[in-house]
């Protein structure tokens, strides 16, 4: 009966405070409509559209907030949020990133990039550095956007990369990832992990937030 009591405790505590949702809200498609990129992302036919319609919507982000400090934890992570206090960094643009492109009917994933120094402890300590970034899905593979700097993981034939593949071959590519800082160290890559400490997205209580259908990715 106590294993059973603390086992539902924690289904509980789970469900109501680490999982990050995904459904599109009204507050979403309000920023998303801000964004101005229906032209670029309207009529989508073709691998060419596709990535058209990407670069607009990471451009359009990127001129829509210049402002790039962090919000501080316990602060809501969302895109009405992220336009309304005009500041933020990696985490907010990759979910407004990831929201509008799902918006416009593209699949996507959540990059977590951290250092990898520590093997597995590194998500347990903090200062560790880390990067929240994006993937989403086109008719050629996974292609990875980064949320702060303006690259596209493309390769000259216009082809799509996933970070996993990026960091797999980075000396031909580390040039165009920026920070050079962060991607000169040996990086792991973890898909449907939104923050360690679990301020973000949910009710504020300690926790590592993750989407559930995205940790599938990992494996």
């Amino acid at each position: 009966m106590i294993f059973l009591g603390v086992s539902i405790i924690f289904a509980v505590y789970v469900s109501q405070a680490l999982l990050v949702n995904n459904k599109l809200s009204q507050d979403d498609i309000y920023a998303i409509k801000k964004l101005s990129v229906d032209k670029q992302c309207g009529t989508i036919q073709n691998y060419e559209n596709q990535v058209t319609c990407i670069k607009a919507v990471h451009q359009s982000i990127r001129n829509k907030v210049t402002d790039f400090r962090c919000a501080s934890r316990f602060t809501l992570i969302e895109p009405k949020e992220f336009l309304t206090r005009g500041f933020g960094c990696c985490y907010d643009r990759a979910r407004f990133a990831e929201k509008t492109l799902e918006f416009y009917g593209f699949k996507t994933r959540h990059v977590f990039i951290i250092e990898q120094e520590y093997f597995l402890f590194n998500l347990l300590i903090p200062g560790v550095r880390s990067h929240a970034s994006s993937e989403v899905r086109t008719s050629k593979g996974w292609l990875g956007l980064d949320s702060n700097e303006d690259f596209i993981l493309l390769t000259s034939d216009n082809l799509p990369l996933s970070y996993e593949q990026a960091l797999q071959n980075i000396g031909n590519i580390r040039s165009k990832m920026l920070p050079v800082t962060l991607y000169s160290k040996e990086l792991k890559v973890y898909y449907g992990l939104y923050s360690r400490h679990g301020f973000f997205h949910g009710v504020n209580l300690p926790g590592p937030e993750i989407n559930i259908r995205q940790i599938h990715h990992n494996f």
